[in-house]
């Protein structure tokens, strides 16, 4: 009963902050979450749940996969919750509950798609206990706090509860391992037509077979340690996927999409490898939700990347894209080069994705910096790269490192200065490779590069 009333204080509070920040206009906030776990700290064991709930986590593209997910719902016309406004550790989870709760507690909607942070597992899952569990992948990220792959791997590994059902990448041998406890469901695709096998990544963060510790033997390696496998010395080799792509077409953003016993042709977000694999574990986890793969090939006529993640101009001859790119993060930032490199024609590349020092409270670690796949910039097809910010120097440094020919490196410190060096009469394509934050900086520095392309 003491429970009872503690959750029921603590949720009435919570629903109250939330009132007074919408009247005051501030939305997307974790702040009424940090309030609830203090005044409940078992607030998520005690809320009411989804009848279908999903938690969706990984190093890399899960708030896109959530989208995607989402998006997909609000077409088959279904009711869900989604953090996709909130943050994704606890406080943020119990601030969605909170938004979508009525007065008592209670949550109306069919199902609950909920992104989860690696790190916040620990805290997350003896409270939440999910119907599914989608895994993007396992990389090392952020310096500061997921340096190590592994080490992501056994937080998660330690949290997940019994009784889940586990969506994997057939493709990572390191988050396919996870949670052996429980049902396995994988998605995955073979090489495709327009694919290069690419072993030349300066990060492989699993080489030895997770069974016997032997070296792995590749099948294919589509990037870092993505690709499958086989062990020479046991029975290990990577799962036959459920879900897969039996091919795909670039010039028209297609992907021809297998649930092993019926396929649909869906539309693509974008040409990139990895929107390939967000699609496919976005219809892996929706299909296993119920929703059919013909319905699931219609909707995705209307799916759009989010803006934060991908967009693309057309301003007078030239192309503009503007990608994602987290910054401290090595594997995403090389992703996002080799997809700019891959297209067609001259390129001007813009480095924006540089940490920046505020108010001398980040302490930045260079190493993701120094880790990235710059040899992807060493092409002819690239004509100048910009590097800019406080560690301007350290991205020259290794574009050298990586043997891209000085005369292609302009150097701009100042942001303000990055659209004037640009040159514009030289190019077919601008890249600009930016971070998540911070927000109005960047969307300046694009509408002043948008400016002088219209200006051109």
């Amino acid at each position: 009963m003491k429970d009872v009333l503690i959750f029921r204080f603590a949720h009435f509070i919570g629903k109250l902050i939330q009132g007074v920040m919408s009247l005051l206009g501030w939305e997307g906030s974790y702040f009424p979450g940090v309030i609830v776990s203090r005044l409940d700290p078992n607030y998520l064991a005690h809320v009411d749940k989804p009848k279908k709930l999903v938690i969706i986590t990984g190093t890399n593209g899960k708030t896109t996969v959530s989208n995607m997910i989402s998006a997909f719902l609000d077409n088959a016309n279904k009711t869900y919750i989604n953090n996709g406004y909130g943050s994704n550790t606890r406080e943020g989870i119990i601030s969605t509950f909170l938004s979508y709760g009525t007065w008592s507690g209670k949550i109306r909607e069919e199902f609950g798609i909920i992104e989860l942070d690696e790190r916040s597992a620990i805290r997350v899952f003896p409270m939440l206990h999910p119907s599914y569990i989608l895994v993007t992948n396992l990389f090392r990220d952020s310096y500061a706090r997921n340096a190590h792959a592994y080490f992501i791997f056994d937080i998660l590994n330690n949290s997940i509860p019994n009784g889940v059902k586990m969506l994997l990448n057939t493709e990572d041998p390191l988050s396919n391992q996870l949670s052996p406890q429980n049902e396995h469901i994988y998605y995955g695709f073979n090489l495709q037509d327009w694919e290069e096998e690419d072993r030349s990544s300066r990060i492989n963060d699993l080489v030895n077979c997770p069974n016997c510790h032997h070296k792995l033997e590749p099948v294919f390696i589509r990037y870092n340690h993505i690709g499958r496998y086989y062990c020479k010395h046991c029975s290990y080799k990577s799962p036959e996927p459920k879900y897969s792509v039996i091919n795909s077409n670039i010039s028209d953003k297609t992907a021809l999409i297998s649930n092993g016993e019926e396929e649909a042709l869906f539309k693509l977000a974008t040409t990139n490898v990895v929107d390939v694999y967000n699609t496919l574990s976005a219809v892996a986890i929706l299909q296993e939700l119920g929703i059919t793969l013909q319905s699931l090939a219609q909707y995705s006529n209307t799916i759009e990347v989010p803006d934060t993640r991908f967009d693309y101009y057309k301003i007078k001859n030239k192309d503009l894209f503007i990608i994602l790119a987290k910054r401290g993060n090595p594997i995403a930032s090389s992703r996002s080069i080799d997809f700019i490199r891959r297209q067609k024609g001259k390129k001007a590349v813009v480095l924006l994705n540089s940490l920046r020092i505020l108010h001398n409270k980040n302490v930045e670690n260079t190493a993701w910096i120094y880790d990235n796949n710059f040899s992807y910039l060493d092409d002819p097809e690239i004509v100048q790269i910009i590097c800019c910010g406080k560690r301007y120097l350290d991205f020259a440094l290794c574009l050298r490192m990586a043997g891209v020919a000085e005369e292609k490196i302009s150097l701009c410190e100042n942001y303000d200065d990055i659209a004037d060096t640009i040159q514009y009469d030289k190019v077919d394509l601008i890249g600009v490779l930016r971070s998540i934050t911070p927000q109005k900086p960047t969307l300046k520095i694009i509408d002043s590069i948008r400016e002088k392309m219209e200006g051109e």
